[in-house]
């Protein structure tokens, strides 16, 4: 699984076209983090999911599961709970990883 979601991880970036260093920018998080998260040394953290939503509206049942489309539909509600339990599944599947 863990490895699975490192896998979209970069797909996302490279779906963008961007370097690591402008996808870690955009996260706010480190170069290093992203080739680390890429390479599935690290996990993806909830932080990060928070900010592949804000920042380019991924749907988090695909980045952890790879079912529906990458993205939320302008149509789709995107239910604090469903963010929640979504983050909670991961949370829980990588062992509880903060």
């Amino acid at each position: 699984m863990k490895s699975d979601v490192c896998k979209r991880f970069k797909e996302l970036r490279t779906y963008f076209g961007e370097s690591q260093s402008g996808f870690a920018e955009k996260l706010g998080i480190k170069q290093g983090h992203v080739s680390a998260i890429e390479i599935a040394h690290n996990n993806v953290s909830i932080y990060i999911m928070e900010k592949l939503v804000e920042v380019y509206n991924v749907n988090l049942n695909w980045l952890v599961s790879g079912n529906g489309s990458m993205f939320y539909s302008k149509g789709d509600q995107i239910g604090l709970d469903d963010i929640i339990l979504r983050l909670e599944e991961y949370k829980n599947e990588i062992g509880g990883e903060k």
